[in-house]
């Protein structure tokens, strides 16, 4: 996933976070979307990595 999928998902998830926690539902739901956040913030952090490497090592 590049950083123009991953990002939008990112702030789509956390927004529907606020608004679990603030309407008080069950904490499955709730638990599943922070996985959910979890999952998609490592992706940003592998494809954030992954790209600076390759700008460091680059000749």
């Amino acid at each position: 996933m590049g950083l123009n999928v991953t990002t939008p998902l990112l702030t789509a998830l956390a927004i529907v976070n606020a608004l679990l926690i603030a309407g008080g539902a069950p904490r499955r739901m709730q638990l599943s979307v922070g996985a959910g956040l979890i999952l998609l913030s490592a992706l940003l952090l592998k494809d954030w990595i992954e790209g600076l490497l390759y700008l460091l090592l680059m000749p």
